[in-house]
C-alpha cells in the first residue's frame, strides 16, 4: 500500500501535520518524532469521477453525533445540509426528526428573560459547550477544535528534494488525488495503543525497537526517541528515550506519538449500525473520515460533474477548432 512518509522537511510541510485531526494537542518533544508513514486508503470519493457513498456518510453522520459531538462542533454545517444533493441523503422529515430533542439557549420569553427554543432546519450544529472560555474550560485548557473544515485543514505532508515536488504534484494531479485529509483522520482515529513501543539499549546506547512479544515489564517504553548526535570526540552521544508523559496518549499516526485526546473509538461494537455494516473501530474511522471529507467539501459531486462536462466540452473544441484550420487553410496548401 503505498505511504506517505513525513519527516522534517520545510516549515510548511510540518506545519500541515502539527495538529492531530481529532484534536490533540501537541507533547514537547514534536520536533524529535520519529517517522510516520499514513496509508492511502481507499474512498468512493477519490479521483476524478468519485462520488460519495451516502450511507457511509449517515453512518459517518452516527458516529459523530454519539462520539464526536461530545467535545467537537461542526458549526459551518447547517442541519438543512443533511438533506441536501451530494450529501447523505437524509430526507427533510429524517432531519426533522434527528433535532427533535434539540434545543438552543438563545431565545427569550415574553419577559426577556433567557429561554429555549426548539432547533430549526436553518440552525448550525448545536455546540457542544455554551462558549470557548466552557470548552477549555472542559479540555485542560485547550478547546477542541471545529471538526467542519478539518478534512481540507489536515493533510500528510511529503518530504522531498524541492527539485522532485513538482514530479510529485503532476503525479497527484494525474491521479486526482485530494484525499490525504481523510487518510490523515482515519490514521489518527486508528493508531491509538495501550502503551508505548517497547526498546532495547545497547552498550553504546542506541535504542532499537522491541517486537511486543518480546517485551519485559523491565523494557523502556518510548513514545519517540532523540538520536545521539556526535559529541566534541566525533562519538555519537546515546540515544534519548522520550516517555509518554502523564496524562498523553500513544498514537503512531500523530505527530510526537504524544496526544492529549483519548481514543474516541474506544472498541468494536461501541456504535451500532442498522444496515448490517461491521461495527468495527477501523470502519468507525472510515465512515466517520468520509463524513468529515463531506462537511469540508459538500459540492464535491456537482464540482466533478461540472469539471468533467469541461473537459468534455474543451477536447470537443479543441478538435473542432482543427477541423476548421485544417478546412481554412486548405486551399493554401
Amino acid at each position: 500500500m503505498f505511504a506517505t512518509t513525513i519527516k522534517g522537511g520545510p516549515i510548511w510541510a510540518r506545519r500541515a501535520v502539527m495538529v492531530a485531526a481529532a484534536g490533540g494537542l501537541l507533547a514537547p518533544n514534536l520536533a524529535v518524532a520519529q517517522d510516520m508513514t499514513i496509508p492511502r486508503q481507499t474512498w468512493t470519493f477519490a479521483g476524478m469521477t468519485g462520488a460519495y457513498d451516502k450511507a457511509q456518510l449517515q453512518r459517518g453522520f452516527k458516529i459523530y453525533q454519539e462520539v464526536c459531538s461530545n467535545c467537537h462542533s461542526l458549526r459551518l454545517m447547517k442541519y438543512r445540509n443533511l438533506d441536501e444533493p451530494g450529501g447523505p441523503g437524509f430526507t427533510e422529515g429524517q432531519v426533522k426528526t434527528i433535532i427533535k430533542d434539540v434545543k438552543f439557549d438563545d431565545a427569550v420569553d415574553a419577559s426577556g428573560n433567557p429561554a429555549k427554543r426548539p432547533a430549526q432546519l436553518a440552525d448550525a450544529f448545536k455546540s457542544p459547550f455554551p462558549n470557548e472560555a466552557a470548552a477549555k474550560a472542559a479540555n485542560g485548557g485547550s478547546a477542541p477544535p471545529d471538526l467542519s473544515l478539518m478534512a481540507r485543514a489536515r493533510s500528510a505532508a511529503v518530504d522531498l528534494p524541492i527539485f522532485l515536488t513538482p514530479i510529485h504534484w503532476l503525479n497527484e494531479i494525474a491521479h486526482g488525488y485530494q484525499e490525504s485529509g481523510p487518510d490523515y483522520i482515519h490514521a489518527i482515529l486508528t493508531g491509538f495503543h495501550d502503551k508505548a513501543p517497547a526498546y532495547a539499549k545497547d552498550a553504546n546506547g542506541h535504542l532499537t525497537q522491541l517486537p511486543e512479544a518480546q517485551a519485559t515489564k523491565d523494557s523502556l517504553r518510548c513514545a519517540s526517541l532523540s538520536p545521539g548526535e556526535p559529541g566534541d570526540d566525533g562519538k555519537p552521544k546515546p540515544d534519548e528515550c522520550n516517555a509518554l508523559a502523564e496524562g498523553l496518549y500513544y498514537n503512531e499516526a500523530f505527530p510526537g506519538h504524544q496526544i492529549h485526546m483519548p481514543p474516541p473509538l474506544a472498541s468494536d461494537g461501541q456504535v451500532q449500525y442498522t444496515d448490517g455494516t461491521p461495527a468495527t473501530v477501523d470502519q468507525y474511522a472510515r465512515d466517520v473520515s468520509a463524513f468529515l471529507m463531506w462537511t469540508a467539501d459538500p459540492t464535491l459531486e456537482e464540482r466533478k460533474d461540472v469539471g468533467l462536462r469541461m473537459m468534455i466540452y474543451l477536447v470537443i473544441l479543441a478538435g473542432l477548432l482543427w477541423l476548421a484550420k485544417r478546412q481554412i487553410w486548405a486551399r493554401l496548401h
